[in-house]
């Protein structure tokens, strides 16, 4: 993420000294075809997880991943998707560099699974048979952008974008020794939101006065979430199981604006 951080602002320092040092024939060209005003627009396209994340334990000393508990290596999962959604901003033109902010919110359908059966090794020695399931799913992903874009041509836009996202992402999980402490299910069902980070990069193309069509490709990275999950009530076996569920991934969109 950090890389791609780096390239993003490399692209947006450019734009803006492209902008700056073009000769004022370009400029009144690109004035003929006009980005300024307040726009509303939808998308869809899809999506992808990539979550590394893996099983951890709290055991009755309170301590994570302690003796006792298995050995952290199961979990991690991929989750594919599509997403739909619309959108809403404001552009500024400044001879050929367009700027301005934009919001949207997207439903999705991105869902990871993971599952597990078989001998694990316990923390501090000993092995335990185990049956594992885990489902991540992102529900929706709104997003907070500035947007700074160069006209390659009056109708033609190429464009930086990044800023604030929020997930809102429903978790489940059943862990179940077969044997040793706590040989009951922990099971884990919860609904969380997670904020992070997005940016990435699109073109829009004018189609009329007010219409245009746009392709995007962008990069997220929201807050892990770990939940832990006491064994299924009435037990008192004193250990706790948590994944460590991971967002992290891209998403690639069509979409139109409305120029209001």
């Amino acid at each position: 993420m950090k890389k791609v951080a780096f390239l993003g602002m490399s692209i947006a320092a450019l734009v803006f000294v492209s902008g700056l040092l073009l000769p004022a024939g370009a400029s009144a060209q690109s004035t003929t075809w006009s980005w300024k005003g307040l726009y509303i627009g939808g998308n869809v396209g899809a999506a992808r997880n990539h979550d590394t994340g893996v099983i951890s334990c709290i055991n009755p000393t309170g301590v994570l991943n302690g003796p006792g508990c298995p050995i952290p290596a199961f979990g991690s999962a991929n989750g594919n998707g599509g997403i739909a959604g619309g959108q809403l901003g404001y552009n500024w033109q400044f001879n050929r560099i367009v700027v301005g902010p934009e919001v949207d919110l997207q439903t999705s359908t991105v869902q990871a699974r993971s599952t597990f059966n078989g001998t694990v090794n316990c923390i501090g020695g000993g092995s335990s048979p185990v049956g594992y399931t885990s489902t991540n799913n992102i529900t929706t992903l709104s997003t907070e952008r500035l947007r700074l874009g160069f006209l390659a041509s009056p109708k033609a836009l190429i464009y930086v974008t990044g800023g604030l996202a929020q997930g809102q992402v429903n978790l489940k999980s059943s862990f179940q020794p077969a044997s040793g402490p706590g040989t009951q299910n922990y099971p884990l069902n919860v609904s969380v939101q997670t904020h992070g980070f997005i940016e990435g990069v699109g073109g829009e193309m004018a189609v009329t006065q007010k219409l245009s069509a746009k392709l995007e490709v962008m990069m997220f990275n929201l807050r892990n979430v770990i939940p832990y999950a006491f064994a299924a009530p009435g037990v008192t076996a004193g250990y706790q199981t948590g994944k460590d569920f991971e967002f992290h991934g891209a998403l690639v969109r069509l979409g139109f604006n409305w120029k209001i």
